[in-house]
């Protein structure tokens, strides 16, 4: 999903901010100038943009008939490519959002007047994890635990039904008053379909050294995706960003990541098992990483945290007995919202 602004009230317009400036102090919270927005969609109103991307805008809207507030991906270009890529983004979403409390549900589709392609979705206004970074600084273990466990169960799920994400990134974690979802899939594909161009949009701060060389993508990248998640989440940083600002460029970071100048992952407040959690998620070889995203779940949910500190140990023996390689094990299959698996915050 594009960046999106945590508060629009204060009169300015929504402005995207480039990948290198992600990690900047935030701007004011803009709204646009010209307020509300005519769509020329019947049944919404009130209707403000909140984001802008690339090929998109987001915006919040009322829907009247049932007196909530709900985001609407709006497509602002026309070219095949493009629309193709947004008709798999909502059958993928449609797909698994209805099935999994970790994934953001499609609530409508719908066209404007101009042809554009809308898609409509639940509203969060508690924003995205990278929002909450940015306003709070890094996040406690707590907090951190939670969000991973969500995503990595909407991760098993996903790969259980054959699709890789692509962009696990923190801003593409909303945050919900009890839970975390998972949302922006414009660039998931089917496990087993050929090479697409919009490989090309991954978020390279989040990829993976194979995505990076070109490699076709697999779950074992998804779950790098996780764990650069999760050290951002933790250190208020990516994992490969350097503390010299001239030096954490783009060409810098990629170089970072293929030479492994990881930052330190230890943090005082931050238990063991965690950081052993994030490190395999983040080795270099596929092979080295969990299994599966499902494996990460389970490890993440022996993690001991002030708020879980009388968790039971792992069926290995320990959290960080998790953490080490272990035989693949089967993604839960969900019979719906509140499908199976192990106990994992629900919406």
């Amino acid at each position: 999903m594009p960046e999106r602004v945590a508060d629009p009230s204060d009169g300015q317009p929504a402005r995207p901010a480039p990948d290198d400036a992600l990690w900047a102090p935030p701007p004011a919270t803009p709204r646009p100038a010209g307020g509300a927005v005519d769509l020329g969609l019947a049944g919404y109103e009130d209707v403000v943009e909140i984001a802008r991307g690339g090929d998109s805008v987001v915006y919040r809207a009322r829907q009247t008939a049932l007196r909530r507030d709900v985001a609407i991906k709006v497509i602002d270009v026309a070219d095949p490519a493009t629309l193709a890529r947004f008709q798999r983004e909502l059958e993928i979403t449609v797909t698994l959002g209805r099935q999994h409390p970790h994934i953001v549900t499609v609530l409508d589709t719908a066209t404007t007047p101009d042809g554009r392609a809308c898609l409509v979705m639940d509203f969060h206004d508690l924003g995205s994890l990278h929002e909450r970074v940015r306003a709070h600084g890094p996040l406690p273990p707590s907090e951190v635990v939670a969000a991973g466990t969500a995503v990595a169960d909407a991760l098993a799920f996903a790969h259980a039904h054959g699709v890789l994400h692509r962009d696990v990134k923190p801003q593409n974690v909303l945050v919900l008053p009890t839970s975390y979802v998972l949302t922006d899939f414009g660039i998931a594909r089917r496990a087993d379909s050929g090479r697409t161009a919009s490989l090309e949009r991954f978020s390279y701060r989040h990829a993976s050294p194979q995505v990076l060389d070109g490699l076709e993508p697999t779950e074992a990248d998804d779950i790098w995706s996780l764990g650069s998640t999760l050290s951002t989440l933790v250190h208020g940083r990516a994992p490969f960003a350097s503390d010299d600002e001239h030096e954490d460029t783009a060409l810098g970071y990629l170089r970072r990541v293929r030479t492994g100048q990881m930052r330190p992952q230890g943090r005082d407040d931050v238990p063991a098992e965690l950081v052993a959690v994030i490190e395999r998620c983040l080795r270099p070889a596929r092979e080295d990483r969990f299994p599966d995203a499902a494996a990460v779940r389970d490890a993440l949910a022996a993690v001991p945290t002030e708020s879980r500190s009388w968790a039971p140990a792992s069926p290995s023996g320990t959290a960080r007995d998790a953490a080490a390689p272990r035989p693949a094990a089967a993604a839960p299959e969900h019979g719906g919202r509140d499908g199976g698996g192990p106990p994992v915050a629900r919406a």
